[in-house]
């Protein structure tokens, strides 16, 4: 029995009479040759044609192939066929009338154009090239009378025609006599293939008319796919807001991923289009900027000396110190030096007195992102923003970091608490709506906080864990995923962020930021505590065992590191640290 392609004929061809005659030949080739022939039905084909080389499509009934004798093109007319003696033009009678065909022609002109398909493949086209080829018609309702076949024109002997005296137990033989007479020699290739060239003979030609093909997706398809479904989820969330727009005073509290930043950027466009002057308030610049940018947020103009804000009705979004230096200067205090920065005390004292010295409270509504960056003292100041019964005072916090410094320098303090003089009610969320469901269930062994942690996120790309013992390992791995993600898998620079858990400045990525060539230094590096706030679709997280030189937080600096991505994770280190974090580093 031949190996043949497709395994069953099409059903939709099955149910044309006008293919009767097609179904039956392919089984009686199936049936009847032996199994080293390989049968190719109804193979279409483009290939350049004619003087200019345009592409042109190109079909034949049947393609052949012994992989030792060569192979065969060969076209079947069914039903009554004839050759007009005055036009020298075949026809076929057909239930709906006699039409021209030109059988003879299709068949050589698809040898041909098949040949040079096949010939110019660089591997194995030189064996291709060793076959004899050739073609052929079947006739399986004529009969072809000695009488008539004396009578065929020049271009047609009778080895080339298959009429219905040819039973199926001589199909085979007919098709020996076929390739005898296009290669001489009993139809054998000189000098014959061995049986090794023949089965690669074989594999090609079942590789190029009857290929497996599973189309890659690149990583870039298949982000774009899950970020999809994560802003369906998003969006969704935002039906929170209904609820929790009763409430002026609130605290909305959740894990990394829950949607707190996208729920205040929504409620302070909501606060904005009801006339509030709102601000925007995290510590981080870089999270300050993305939330002026997905507010479309121009950089609104200082708090003037008279305390009242020229922004009527709009946000204004700062990072704490930007906006204590500039509440301070619209009071009319003396420009703090620079020394204070990082003086968090300091930095809360100089609100206070700036907020007391103004006419007038510069703001409606205020909307603290990150806030579990802030110590109990900056609080306290930032309470005064909001003190008025007509005013809206929301914190967004996650109650499973403290990465910032607390007032008594207690890393121990406990961080689901809020100071009780703000008066906050609570808003637990806990479903994520950030990341793929493997980025999730990394994330999910680093949560520690009172309440369950669930997601219907979207599947996406396996977390991967790459061993990299030293920084020389480092380095060549992070070239080589960049290049990956890039070139192979085509996700823009802009979309992949590469974290590492140490200061930049005792980090080895400056230095490999800087050998590395464009696009691959396009993408962009920070620390892990530098990036709170923000995500990207592909984050890799570098020198992870620097986590075990920074205790006792590295659980959360490993908690907001992962949690960034999206879509795909990607994870650096020695082997022992990335099975730490596989059992959450506890």
């Amino acid at each position: 029995m031949a190996r043949i392609y497709p395994r069953e004929f099409p059903a939709e061809a099955a149910q044309n009479p006008l293919r009767r005659a097609e179904k039956q030949f392919y089984e009686v080739l199936r049936d009847h040759l032996a199994s080293e022939w390989i049968v190719f039905y109804s193979i279409p084909w483009t290939a350049p044609r004619g003087p200019n080389g345009a592409l042109r499509d190109g079909e034949a009934d049947f393609v052949i192939v012994h992989p030792r004798r060569g192979w065969l093109v060969l076209e079947l007319k069914g039903g009554r066929v004839g050759l007009d003696s005055e036009t020298m033009a075949w026809w076929q009678d057909t239930p709906s009338g006699r039409k021209s065909i030109a059988p003879f022609e299709q068949a050589r002109r698809g040898m041909y154009e098949l040949r040079e398909t096949l010939e110019a493949i660089p591997r194995d086209g030189a064996l291709v090239r060793a076959l004899t080829f050739g073609y052929g018609v079947v006739f399986p309702d004529a009969l072809l009378s000695p009488e008539i076949a004396a009578g065929l024109p020049p271009y047609v002997r009778r080895e080339m025609i298959s009429d219905c005296t040819v039973t199926p137990e001589q199909t085979e033989s007919w098709l020996d006599k076929l390739l005898a007479a296009f290669g001489g020699s009993g139809g054998l290739s000189e000098p014959p293939l061995t049986r090794e060239q023949g089965q690669r003979v074989a594999a090609l030609m079942q590789e190029r008319l009857a290929p497996r093909l599973a189309l890659s997706t690149p990583l870039s398809v298949r982000l774009g796919l899950v970020e999809d479904r994560l802003l369906e989820m998003t969006s969704q969330q935002a039906a929170t807001l209904q609820a929790m727009g009763v409430h002026r005073r609130l605290a909305v509290s959740g894990c990394a991923g829950s949607g707190k930043t996208m729920l205040a950027i929504e409620k302070a466009r909501a606060l904005a289009r009801e006339g509030f002057r709102t601000l925007v308030v995290c510590h981080s610049p870089p999270l300050a900027a993305h939330l002026a940018e997905a507010l479309a947020a121009e950089t609104a103009p200082p708090v003037s000396e008279s305390g009242t804000n020229d922004i009527s009705g709009g946000v204004v979004v700062r990072a704490y110190e930007a906006l204590v230096r500039e509440l301070a200067s619209a009071a009319g205090l003396s420009p703090l030096p620079t020394a204070v920065t990082g003086d968090r005390d300091v930095l809360a004292e100089r609100l206070v007195e700036a907020l007391s010295g103004l006419k007038s409270a510069p703001y409606d509504a205020v909307l603290v992102d990150e806030g579990q960056d802030f110590t109990e003292s900056e609080w306290v100041a930032l309470s005064y923003l909001a003190t008025s019964k007509s005013s809206v005072f929301y914190v967004f916090y996650d109650n499973n970091q403290r990465l910032g410094e607390s007032d008594s320098g207690n890393d121990d303090a406990p961080r689901d608490t809020l100071p009780d003089r703000l008066q906050l009610m609570q808003w637990p969320l806990t479903q994520n709506v950030r990341n793929s469901v493997p980025v999730f269930e990394a994330v999910k062994g680093l949560y520690d906080a009172p309440l369950g942690l669930f997601s219907y996120g979207p599947q996406g790309p396996a977390v991967s864990y790459v061993e990299t013992p030293d920084e020389s390992d480092l380095k060549k791995a992070l070239r080589s995923r960049l290049h990956i993600l890039l070139y192979d898998e085509r996700v823009p620079p802009e979309r992949i962020v590469v974290l590492t858990p140490r200061p930049l400045t005792d980090s080895a990525l400056p230095d490999t930021w800087a050998q590395l060539p464009a696009p691959q230094n396009a993408v962009r590096y920070f620390d892990i505590a530098s990036f709170k706030g923000l995500e990207a679709s592909v984050v890799i997280v570098v020198e992870l065992d620097a986590l075990f030189e920074e205790d006792p937080r590295r659980v959360e600096l490993a908690y907001v590191g992962l949690s960034r991505a999206r879509g795909q994770l990607i994870l650096m280190g020695e082997t022992e640290t990335l099975q730490a974090i596989r059992n959450g580093l506890r």
